[in-house]
């Protein structure tokens, strides 16, 4: 199965101010929590995750978790500079995931290979708040773990047929409620997971 999305995404070693006081101006926001593990290749447009079961989900939503585990890809086919105002501008990422293989815990080959991924690839631990609106945006406030050190990320992500123009102008409006200020987004670096996880790999 093949999926393609257009991504905004920021990642933070501190906490921000906003954070919280974005995060929780909608209270359809779902809890959930779940480990990761991410493939340690050299390559920032494109990452290879073994996806974990979700360990914990809010709001009443437990018949919805998450319980199979799937070997995941994530490439990188283009970014575009779209300007929101003056001197002001987002790098709107297309990306297309695709999901590799998924896992039966039952079968012997499946439960080897998830014990060789686990004790060699990258683990990182997502607490996530996350919000979908009508138009099928997908809102991410996560605070994540990943080789002894906490950070905070915050995505954006809306379906393709979306298409980057229309995300632009939805992102422009003001009043929507759980993003960023626009300051916070055009003044601070953006990060894909890959890119990022170079850096902490390197550091």
């Amino acid at each position: 199965m093949s999926v393609a999305t257009l991504e905004l995404r920021w990642f933070f070693q501190e906490r921000p101010e906003w954070f919280d006081k974005a995060a929780e101006s909608s209270w359809r926001f779902e809890r959930s929590v779940r480990t990761d593990w991410y493939a340690p290749i050299a390559d920032r447009n494109s990452s290879v995750k073994l996806r974990g079961v979700t360990e914990e989900r809010g709001r009443g939503q437990q018949e919805n978790v998450d319980a199979t585990r799937a070997i995941e890809s994530k490439i990188l086919q283009s970014t575009d500079c779209h300007p929101i105002a003056d001197d002001q501008s987002l790098m709107i990422a297309r990306w297309v995931k695709h999901t590799l293989r998924t896992l039966d815990p039952s079968a012997k080959e499946d439960a080897e290979l998830r014990q060789l991924i686990t004790a060699n690839w990258l683990q990182v631990r997502k607490e996530r708040l996350l919000y979908e609106t009508e138009d099928s945006i997908q809102i991410e406030f996560a605070t994540v773990e990943i080789l002894g050190g906490t950070y905070w990320t915050h995505c954006i992500e809306a379906p393709i047929e979306f298409n980057a123009g229309n995300l632009v102008r939805w992102l422009g409006d003001s009043g929507q409620p759980g993003i960023a200020p626009t300051e916070v987004m055009t003044r601070n670096p953006q990060q894909s997971w890959p890119s990022w996880l170079q850096t902490r790999i390197l550091v």
